[in-house]
């Protein structure tokens, strides 16, 4: 039985390997330069040395400057909270337990965190299961920033959240919904084949674009809490905006392989967004509806 458990594993992870990291470490965005840093301890970013050459490069390229950059990490970590709750609230209702993941940044002046996913991408966040942890470009970030708020003229600070809150949904759905991935294939649910890989890989990014909405909401509650009638609708039509055009700034409108198209994905953050995460949980199961929403 042991033999041939572990076999099933080898092919599990065989395909998984072959497909895409995608499967392990949930992707946000698609990589689009293979540049690594060198190891080195994560450390807050305001203690380091000036800028690296690569990195002044990057953020003259994306019109960053350190204060989006320093910007960027602020609004992660002060919002951080609110999105544990909905993490916790969404965890409770499904009946297990596990601790949130860590947040971290890379791909500034150096810093590339030890990640249980290998070395990690520029141009990306995602979602490590290996070591319950999410790690994020701030360059890249801050470019979101700083183009989400060029384009609705408002600060772009959902930017950033929508991407955190992205790659938090991963690690709800991965932990609380699928468990580890191979035992979604052991209980029968699914058979080890490339079609049924990608079609767990795209419900979990449904599901993730819909997380990422519920949690920005959250945020947006507690910010407005005492405000005017006036200033909370401001601040939700902000949010709302915002967070559906960063999905479509990072998808385009055209689907992939893994991803539906920006508009589907700005449907199901509003869908989050507007009732809670309790909806996301059972999006995605249906192959049928799969693919149907992608040739729509």
């Amino acid at each position: 039985m042991n033999n041939s458990w572990n076999a099933f594993t080898d092919r599990t992870a065989e395909y998984i390997g072959e497909l895409s990291s995608s499967l392990v470490i949930a992707l946000m965005f698609f990589a689009v330069t293979a540049v690594f840093y060198p190891a080195r301890a994560q450390q807050d970013i305001d203690s380091l040395t000036p800028e690296t050459l690569d990195d002044l490069i990057r953020m003259y390229e994306k019109n960053v400057t350190q204060d989006d950059i320093l910007r960027v990490e602020k609004i992660i970590n002060e919002n951080l909270p609110e999105i544990k709750k909905v993490y916790d609230e969404y965890s409770a209702k499904v009946g297990l337990e596990y601790p949130m993941p860590a947040v971290k940044l890379y791909g500034y002046k150096g810093i590339n965190p030890p990640s249980g996913c290998g070395e990690l991408v520029l141009e990306n966040a995602l979602y490590c299961v290996y070591d319950n942890a999410i790690y994020y470009d701030v360059i890249f970030i801050a470019s979101l920033l700083r183009t989400i708020g060029g384009k609705t003229g408002t600060d772009g600070m959902y930017a950033p959240l929508t991407a955190i809150g992205h790659e938090m949904g991963h690690a709800a759905d991965y932990m609380l919904k699928w468990g580890p991935m191979p035992t979604v294939f052991k209980d029968g649910s699914m058979t080890v084949t490339e079609a049924s890989v990608l079609r767990l890989i795209r419900g979990t990014e449904k599901r993730a674009d819909c997380f990422a909405g519920a949690a920005v909401a959250a945020i947006v509650k507690a910010d407005t809490a005492g405000d005017d009638s006036f200033a909370k609708e401001k601040a939700g039509s902000d949010a709302l905006l915002e967070g559906r055009l960063t999905l479509l700034a990072v998808q385009g409108d055209r689907p992939n392989e893994y991803y539906l198209s920006g508009k589907k994905r700005m449907e199901l953050f509003k869908k989050g967004y507007e009732n809670g995460a309790d909806v996301c949980h059972d999006l995605g199961k249906s192959m049928s509806e799969d693919i149907l929403e992608r040739t729509e």
